[in-house]
């Protein structure tokens, strides 16, 4: 879900100019006291899917958090290079784009030298996640080296929920610290409520699976619409001989129902006759608050639907 940079201790005077030297002053310095930037990116989601008839249907609960430390580059780039939003995308309302602005850029991308990047993800010690029918430890456990300079640690965990997925209408965090993470605690965050698809190209999500055509605009609709609260639409496919993997995201125009056009999912390659997608609705609240490292928290509460859908030509 969420990616990180890390940066190699021994650079770290050399890559970032205006760090002070560790051997002058009192002691060495924090992590904390010499980083150019830092902010808190958190993410609770609970996600509900239609299975194939015969079978239950699939709930979890995935928790997330980074505690970033950066040097070299500005916030909107790091968060953008790591692949992970800060902001609700933009999307006008009534229209549909392809992911490729809401992925990580291609490391080439960047026109500064990668070397004078440095970023650090921070242990804060055990989380612990109050939502309002339970509550989960949360443990920080050591990055995968996928990018260069990567090191830290992160917190993720996806909890299976069986059948159903959970309210995350009001989220607590709890966070003991760590040396450069100063105890917090983030109260009362107000997230979506439990939302379901209603139907798709007039069908019912219980139906095996739910079939739609290319050559006909797709009608879905979905409760409650939520209109407080950001709503996206999402397709996604696999990649197949007749063509790589992709991602429409859509924005509704009104609140609960949306009619997806057929140029748009023409922009959908078939493999044969008919492919498989996942179509997904998606609610999230976005918060910006105070929280333990000086840039301040970034609170992603979001609730989901998704079903496979069989569209044809």
């Amino acid at each position: 879900m969420l990616l990180l940079l890390g940066y190699a201790a021994a650079g770290l005077a050399t890559s970032c100019g205006a760090a002070p030297d560790p051997a002058e002053g009192q002691g060495s310095p924090t992590i904390r006291e010499l980083a150019q930037g830092s902010f808190l990116l958190l993410e609770v989601r609970s996600d509900h899917h239609w299975s194939r008839l015969g079978d239950p249907d699939r709930g979890e609960l995935e928790l997330g958090a980074l505690f970033v430390h950066y040097w070299g580059s500005e916030r909107e780039d790091v968060a953008r290079l790591l692949g992970v939003r800060l902001e609700e995308p933009t999307v006008t309302p009534g229209t549909c784009v392809t992911s490729e602005g809401f992925r990580a850029l291609p490391l080439g991308s960047f026109e500064e030298d990668l070397s004078q990047l440095s970023v650090e993800l921070m242990d804060a010690g055990p989380l612990l996640v109050t939502l309002p029918d339970r509550s989960e430890l949360l443990w920080s456990e050591l990055y995968p080296e996928v990018l260069p300079a990567v090191s830290g640690r992160h917190y993720h965990r996806i909890i299976p929920l069986g059948s159903s997925s959970i309210s995350i209408r009001s989220v607590g965090v709890l966070g003991l610290g760590g040396r450069d993470v100063v105890p917090f605690e983030l109260e009362d965050l107000r997230g979506p409520q439990e939302l379901r698809i209603q139907s798709v190209g007039g069908w019912h999500p219980d139906d095996d699976p739910p079939v739609g055509s290319a050559a006909s605009p797709l009608s879905l609709s979905w409760a409650p619409g939520q209109p407080r609260f950001h709503t996206l639409v999402r397709l996604r496919w696999g990649a197949s001989l007749s063509g790589p993997a992709g991602e429409l995201v859509c924005r509704p125009r009104g609140s609960g129902r949306m009619t997806i056009g057929t140029p748009i999912l023409r922009r959908i390659t078939l493999a044969g006759r008919s492919r498989e997608v996942t179509l997904s609705v998606e609610s999230t609240a976005w918060t910006r608050l105070p929280g333990p490292l000086r840039g301040g928290a970034v609170v992603r509460l979001v609730q989901s639907d998704s079903l496979t859908l069989r569209l044809t030509r």
